[in-house]
Formats: structure tokens, C-alpha cells, sequence
């Protein structure tokens, strides 16, 4: 009886540390660039969404990233990721740089992504959206991006009303 017990506890924990394996390996290797980041859908092309963020940012200075961070968007200078361009905001109540891409799907549909946050302008305090915040702070994050930054640029290009 007692032997019987110890097989099931270990058999038990032996499942247990399969799943937890086998939910680490998928993440390991999830597909495609940021697996992680909300993607956002827009019906307009890569060129229009980059110029209109862009201005948007020419319009409201307090989203420019300062330069001493050296970060710059444009392009990525990656080559296996030369069909996005990065773009960085930052929020100085928060004393938060979010990282963005953009990247074409059709000529007139372009995804827009929020990928990380760096808190503090010293680079290397990355969070990853829809992983590395709690779900409370992740929901915040979101919704602070799309009322500060995706709602106005999807007002000038005319997406919204």
C-alpha cells in the first residue's frame, strides 16, 4: 500500500514537470517576431501609418524619446528584420520609453505592434507586453498606448472619428 502511494506521488510529479517542460519549450520557440506583442490591424499603408505617427509625433513633442537614449526610428538595421521600422514614444510622467514597429501586410493593411517598456531612460529595463507585467499593469499599459498614441494617429489618418 505504501509503495503504491509513493509510485502515484511520483508519477504525479513526473507529470507535473512535463507540463511545466513542455509549456517552457513552446515559449522558447514561439513563432515569428515579439509573439508577445498586441498587435494592432489598421486598414492603411506601412508608408501613411510611419508618416502620420510621425507627424503625430512632430505634434506632440512630449512622446519624442530624448536623444541621449540613441534610440531612432526607422528601419530596423537588422537584415532578417529589414521589412518593419522600429518606433519608439515615450511618456515622461512615467518616465517610460515604449518600443512599436510597423510592418506591411498588403499595400493597405499594416500591422502595428507594441512591443516593450523600458522604465527610466537607461536602456536595458525592458518589459514585454502581454508577458512580463502582471495582468492588472499590462491591462493599464495597453490601455494608456491606445488612448495616447493609437487613438489620435488613427484619428489623423481619418480610421476614426
Amino acid at each position: 500500500m505504501k509503495k503504491k502511494i509513493i509510485l502515484i506521488i511520483v508519477i504525479i510529479a513526473i507529470a507535473v514537470l512535463v507540463i511545466l517542460g513542455i509549456y517552457r519549450m513552446a515559449e522558447m520557440i514561439a513563432p515569428g517576431k515579439d509573439p508577445y506583442a498586441e498587435r494592432y490591424e489598421l486598414n492603411v499603408g506601412d508608408t501613411s501609418l510611419i508618416l502620420a505617427i510621425l507627424q503625430f509625433k512632430e505634434d506632440n513633442m512630449q512622446y519624442k524619446v530624448p536623444e541621449q537614449t540613441e534610440l531612432k526610428d526607422g528601419p530596423s538595421e537588422d537584415k532578417f528584420l529589414r521589412f518593419h521600422s522600429n518606433i519608439y514614444f515615450y511618456f515622461s510622467d512615467k518616465d517610460e520609453i515604449l518600443y512599436t514597429w510597423v510592418r506591411r501586410i498588403t499595400k493597405k493593411k499594416t500591422t502595428l505592434a507594441f512591443v516593450s517598456v523600458n522604465k527610466g531612460l537607461r536602456l536595458g529595463n525592458w518589459k514585454t507586453i502581454n508577458k512580463d507585467f502582471d495582468s492588472d499593469e499590462n491591462d493599464e499599459q495597453i490601455k494608456m498606448f491606445e488612448e495616447r498614441i493609437l487613438n489620435p494617429v488613427k484619428k489623423k489618418l481619418g480610421l476614426v472619428d
